[in-house]
């Protein structure tokens, strides 16, 4: 039990140091050794809430807010998703403002890179 606690701890202020990181911010802090970890599960955890997300809108029946392929498997390798959000930062360094943060830059990728079909990924309401 104080070892949940203790986490629960950390995670908490990991998140509110972190939380809403500016693009600059993260280039920053990742390149400093022990702020590494920090950001690294800050981000996974974000990354896994949009999953949560995704999961609950398809349960309601509506649209997800995004549908990538292999999915599994990206949600299970940690290291795939903390090197999709440096290609991502790599791609749109020419049009995304290093004061945007992080979340939206993760989010508007997953969603403009892999759209769903409406008509398979919400169930019609009769």
């Amino acid at each position: 039990m104080k070892i949940v606690l203790l986490l629960m701890l950390l995670l908490l202020s990991v998140a509110g140091e972190l939380s809403a990181m500016k693009i600059s911010d993260y280039k920053a802090k990742k390149v400093v050794s022990r702020q590494r970890d920090p950001i690294n599960l800050y981000l996974n955890g974000y990354i896994v809430g949009l999953f949560h997300a995704n999961d609950t809108l398809e349960a309601r029946g509506q649209q997800k807010l995004f549908c990538m392929p292999n999915e599994e498997a990206f949600r299970q390798d940690v290291n795939h998703r903390l090197d999709f959000l440096d290609n991502i930062l790599v791609k749109t360094a020419t049009y995304v403002k290093d004061d945007t943060t992080v979340e939206i830059a993760i989010l508007s990728t997953l969603v403009n890179t892999y759209p769903c079909k409406a008509s398979t990924s919400v169930k019609s309401k009769k």
